[in-house]
């Protein structure tokens, strides 16, 4: 007799799945109006038969097609389609994988907002295609880290880089590396917004431990396997945020030689210089003392050891970041001792990331800190970070664990 071992998952991908039970709706509710799908919804032919025999028809086009119903795939498509649909009157089922959709957002928001968009992934790829749709099709689709490198790209404008959500995490690091390298101007990443709080955190243990170079300089040993484990994110990520601080001036790696551990030189971006009036500043020192702060403002400085004046601990003093969040706006305290503190534009970007567990961490937070008698210069982010610690978060609902292979279509 044959061994016959099973997957430990098969079936559809989210996306996928999702589209063909709207699709199936539609159907049962139908009452007899035409019904549409723009593309095939799953290259799965007995499905496609089924959906066809049941009165769902696929199509390419809208040409000479005024009325029923169209039901989007999970690749989703470009603008064009919506704006058709609805100069035609025609209902639609938007079927768009989330995950895609939000890439469209993404795209449709950046090329709003002037910059030129470069897409990660296959050009001939529907959901590539969709993409492209949402910034006119005037993207710049690269394959692979060779098409990275011999792309011709104009340094002076802003770019929003996206990728195919089956591309693999590994190739688009390689490539997000060379666009830097290229000195293209890009948002840092998210991720690499959290390494870096994460890291000024422990270079404040370095500080405290006397951890100094022969200049006196603050560095810090921190391992990427930890710091992937830290922020639930996996190895090669992690090398793509340090990559992404470095190349945004953040971040100064040095080897260790042979079996010795890099060290790692966190920059702090200048402090601007504050001008008051005479009269409030007679008698009192100026409040950043010229010796002490780049006047340029275009330079970042190594973390250095020193006693700071009392006005440099005025300007580090958290009360300071306390009375402004990082958004710019004023911040308001919370949790049960009123100890973190978050503007409204903070509380709201962390309630959309978190809705079932925001509260929860706040008042975990909010006792840690009391207890311990700490402070954080950026609340948000220290938030952001005990979210990837937490392990009490239930498994989605609903969401089956489905993988694509790179390349394969949903």
């Amino acid at each position: 007799m044959s061994n016959v071992t099973l997957a430990a998952s098969a079936g559809f991908c989210f996306g996928v799945k999702r589209a063909i039970e709207m699709a199936y709706a539609e159907i049962e509710k139908n009452n007899g109006a035409p019904l549409y799908s723009y593309g095939s919804l799953i290259h799965n032919k007995e499905v496609t038969k089924d959906l066809d025999a049941k009165g769902l028809h696929i199509i390419e086009s809208l040409d000479g097609i005024d009325e029923g119903t169209v039901v989007i795939r999970s690749h989703g498509v470009g603008k064009f389609l919506y704006d058709a649909l609805e100069e035609k009157g025609m209902r639609m089922v938007d079927g768009t994988c989330p995950f895609v959709k939000k890439i469209h957002t993404i795209v449709n928001e950046a090329w709003n907002q002037g910059k030129s968009i470069i897409i990660a992934g296959d050009g001939k790829h529907p959901e590539v295609q969709g993409i492209n749709g949402w910034c006119g099709n005037t993207a710049v689709i690269l394959e692979s880290p060779e098409e990275a490198k011999a792309a011709v790209l104009d340094t002076e404008k802003d770019y929003a880089v996206v990728v195919q959500t089956t591309f693999r995490q590994s190739k688009f690091d390689d490539m997000l590396a060379i666009l830097q390298e290229k000195g293209l101007k890009m948002e840092i990443s998210q991720t690499a917004k959290l390494l870096y709080s994460l890291l000024l955190d422990r270079s404040t243990l370095s500080q405290k431990n006397k951890w100094l170079d022969d200049e006196g300089r603050i560095y810090i040993i921190y391992p990427i396997a930890e710091i992937a484990e830290i922020l639930d994110k996996g190895s090669t990520t992690i090398k793509g945020a340090l990559n992404e601080l470095d190349t945004a001036g953040l971040l100064e790696r040095e080897r260790g030689g042979f079996s010795a551990p890099n060290r790692l030189y966190v920059k702090v971006p200048p402090v601007p210089q504050v001008q008051f009036s005479d009269q409030l500043m007679a008698g009192s020192p100026p409040l950043i003392e010229p010796e002490n702060r780049p006047t340029d403002g275009q330079k970042t400085d190594l973390m250095m050891v020193g006693k700071p004046s009392p006005n440099q601990t005025t300007i580090n003093n958290l009360t300071e970041s306390q009375t402004k969040g990082v958004s710019g706006g004023p911040s308001a305290p919370y949790g049960r001792y009123g100890n973190i503190f978050l503007s409204q534009t903070e509380y709201d970007e962390l309630q959309a990331e978190y809705p079932d567990r925001l509260e929860r961490f706040i008042e975990e937070m909010s006792r840690y800190l009391a207890a311990n008698g700490k402070s954080y210069q950026n609340y948000a982010a220290a938030l952001r970070i005990w979210a990837g610690n937490d392990k009490k978060e239930a498994p989605k609902k609903g969401i089956p664990d489905y993988s694509c292979k790179e390349g394969e279509s949903l």
